[in-house]
């Protein structure tokens, strides 16, 4: 197989399920692609992100360069706000992922307490929630998840270890360059990390809608790099951008680029054997605070 980009696609909120996924779900069949899917088991928390404004440094500057607002009905705002308990696993639709050739996995309990609280979260309550995810998102597919992704990039020793403990295929918890096995505090675990590789739209210096610059910037990466990730989500390619994702895709079938899920990449790196990589919390360029990182 020649050069590949591995698809992840992250369902965050309930609203971007219900409008987004049936969209995204149509462009990559569209494409005859396939990709791999991390959604959370438990309840939205979208609303509750909008404290970082007051909490992390960057975070309202990122909300109005990526105009994170427009993600977020005033439904959903107030629903989460009043603690409000929509689950994305509730929405029917979610055994077409499986049934379309597409992969799954979770992506945490609840995203946003799991983004903002996991380097401070205890061991048992960690190891707790993705047990309650690996079985809620296995009603709601009907299909085991194969895999995790922290939300926002947030893993460690903790979350590594459940992955070990669940025999997970792999995880993508991280930020880096290149599929590994992941280190931590001298310990060794054996679940192979695929990392996001590429910017999400979100974090693009040039903001949105993304730029002619930031396209290019994106796409000279997929050709240049040896295992590329992109990370898309329901709430910004199935929301207002959808037209990126089909110039995404249309790019890699002129140049010859499959599209695949995390797996197929992962297949394809582990023709030699994966290298011992550390991973540490570091900052990420237009992302506020830090996460799990790659380190060379």
């Amino acid at each position: 197989m020649g050069k590949l980009l591995g698809l992840r696609i992250d369902v965050d909120t309930y609203q971007g399920a219900l409008r987004g996924l049936p969209l995204l779900l149509k462009i990559l069949e569209r494409h005859n692609v396939t990709g791999t899917f991390f959604i959370p088991g438990g309840p939205d928390e979208s609303a509750k992100a909008f404290k970082r404004v007051f909490l992390q440094r960057g975070y309202l500057t990122k909300l109005i360069r990526s105009r994170a607002y427009r993600m977020y009905s005033p439904k959903t705002i107030f629903a989460g706000l009043l603690g409000g308990t929509k689950r994305i696993v509730d929405i029917p639709y979610l055994p077409s992922i499986p049934s379309m050739g597409h992969e799954v996995g979770i992506h945490g309990l609840g995203h946003t307490s799991w983004h903002n609280d996991f380097l401070k979260t205890p061991p048992t309550k960690v190891r707790k929630q993705m047990v309650q995810a690996v079985e809620a998102v296995k009603r709601a597919t009907g299909t085991s998840p194969t895999c995790s992704a922290g939300p926002g990039w947030q893993g460690g020793f903790t979350s590594f270890a459940v992955n070990d403990d669940m025999q997970f295929s792999f995880a993508s918890d991280t930020r880096g360059y290149f599929p590994f096995l992941p280190q931590v505090n001298g310990f060794d675990f054996s679940t192979p990390q695929i990392p996001t590789t590429l910017p999400t739209l979100d974090e693009l210096p040039g903001g949105l809608p993304p730029t002619a610059a930031d396209i290019k910037g994106i796409f000279d990466g997929i050709l240049q790099q040896e295992f590329p990730v992109y990370t898309a989500h329901t709430e910004m390619e199935g929301g207002p951008y959808p037209d990126f994702l089909e110039t995404l895709l249309t790019f890699c079938e002129v140049e010859g680029v499959a599209v695949v899920p995390l797996s197929t990449l992962l297949k394809h790196a582990s023709k030699t054997p994966l290298p011992r990589c550390l991973v540490a919390q570091r900052p990420l360029p237009g992302r506020p605070g830090t996460v799990a990182t790659q380190l060379l």
